[in-house]
């Protein structure tokens, strides 16, 4: 197995791909637990609220979680610790701005939440959930660049484990402890909740980080503050994080705004609960995707850096085979037991299993071209796949609208299935032509 991890085998995605389906399970039967103990409208303002935190973290790292994977795999497996000490200089003092304006912007938004509340002009407790949600985003932030620390050094089940499969256990504790002790499952628990995860979740990481010797503070400490860096460096990594940051928040917003158009847009108060637990179900495509991508991009970056075209294209295309055998396995699962799957949330979500068929379908053709993404993202060809994430975004939001008011959760499953086929398809043509690598099986 050692032997097989040294020549880039399999065995790694294949244990990242586990945890995270572990990982997977664990958020079934807590979004199913969820879903069957608050209704619809609780449950489907908890799935809306966090679609708004996903979004929320990554703009508070400004991109800097993507560069770091990039820039710091690079220089830590080329001994160029020297490098990696400036670069952790410029990525912390980036972050540490981003951080003191994103509590100024809360505690603004804070004091005037409380001042309309005292005022009588809108009580606390009207707000959406996604508003309330706002305070976890730097916590949360904290744990992705954590987990991205931890990547960069190809600690690959130290930075998914936490991330993913503790999270979503200590989630299902929390919440189930205050379900059985009759605790009101209201905003600030939610809020308290989510927060107590991620503090949890942030030492995990900070321990795993220390059992690792992995010399991020100590390089920062050694930091010879005499010695001034060429500011064409901090130009580059400056654009860089630029791009990531777009392309990473169009990737989110892509993922998210379908579940928060279905909340604006849809005439039934119902559908987005539904919606969200149909997402859950079909996420299981991209738990597998996200598994792959932490064991690619690495080899992505050592691609990047010279490394021999035919030894990546080789490790890619095992990816590929191993990768589409698992969609369809899923993809067949979710079709043959579609109405099994939705009576876990309850009866009330057997109302049609349609869009769920959709979707699955949508994600199953467009996962054939899932590796395309990461590799113009990695490859410097970053902004022809913001290009493409910001045509995908403006389809959504105008075509999925529309077709939500009028046709509801069927409407945006037809949608989301036709933006996520011409994105990927486009993605894996582009790297095709620009890079010279077959991203898929198929180009």
């Amino acid at each position: 197995m050692k032997e097989m991890i040294k020549q880039g085998g399999l065995l790694n995605p294949i244990l990242v791909v586990t945890t995270l389906l572990v990982s997977y399970i664990v958020n079934y039967f807590l979004n199913a637990f969820l879903a069957k103990n608050l209704g619809f409208t609780t449950y489907g303002d908890i799935a809306v609220a966090i679609r708004v935190l996903l979004v929320l973290a990554p703009i508070i790292l400004l991109g800097t979680n993507v560069s770091l994977k990039k820039y710091m795999s690079f220089y830590y497996n080329t001994g160029q610790t020297k490098m990696a000490s400036f670069y952790l200089k410029w990525n912390l003092k980036v972050i540490r701005a981003s951080f003191a304006i994103t509590f100024i912007i809360i505690l603004l938004s804070s004091i005037a939440l409380i001042t309309l509340d005292a005022l009588n002009i809108k009580e606390l407790h009207e707000y959406h959930l996604a508003i309330y949600i706002i305070w976890v985003a730097p916590f949360m932030a904290t744990s992705l660049l954590l987990a991205g620390i931890l990547l960069s050094r190809r600690k690959y089940h130290a930075s998914s484990i936490p991330r993913y499969l503790l999270q979503y256990i200590i989630l299902f504790i929390l919440f189930a402890a205050f379900v059985v002790l009759n605790v009101e499952i209201d905003n600030p628990s939610i809020v308290l909740i989510f927060l107590m995860t991620f503090l949890v979740i942030i030492a995990i990481q900070l321990a795993l980080i220390a059992i690792y010797k992995i010399p991020f503070f100590k390089l920062l400490f050694k930091f010879n503050r005499k010695e001034k860096h060429k500011r064409t460096h901090h130009e580059v990594w400056r654009s860089v994080a630029f791009h990531c940051f777009l392309n990473s928040i169009m990737f989110i917003l892509i993922g998210a705004i379908d579940l928060i158009i279905v909340e604006v847009f849809s005439p039934h108060e119902k559908d987005a609960g539904l919606y969200a637990a149909i997402l859950i179900i079909v996420s299981s495509f991209r738990v597998i995707s996200e598994g792959f991508r932490i064991f690619l991009v690495p080899h992505i970056n050592d691609f990047n850096m010279g490394d021999d075209r035919g030894k990546f294209q080789k490790l890619l295309t095992k990816c590929n085979l191993l990768y589409v055998g698992l969609l369809f396995l899923i993809a067949a699962l979710i079709l043959e037991f579609s109405s099994p799957l939705l009576s876990h949330f309850g009866p009330a979500y057997l109302i049609d299993t349609t869009p769920l068929i959709i979707l699955t379908l949508g994600y199953s053709i467009s996962g054939l071209f899932i590796f395309s993404g990461p590799m113009l993202a990695y490859l410097g060809h970053e902004k022809k796949l913001a290009f493409i994430s910001m045509m995908g975004l403006i389809c959504l939001l105008v075509f999925g609208s529309v077709a939500t008011h009028f046709y509801g959760v069927t409407g945006i499953a037809y949608v989301t299935a036709a933006v996520f086929i011409f994105m990927n398809f486009t993605e894996s043509i582009i790297v095709r032509y620009c890079v010279g690598i077959r991203s898929s099986l198929i180009l």
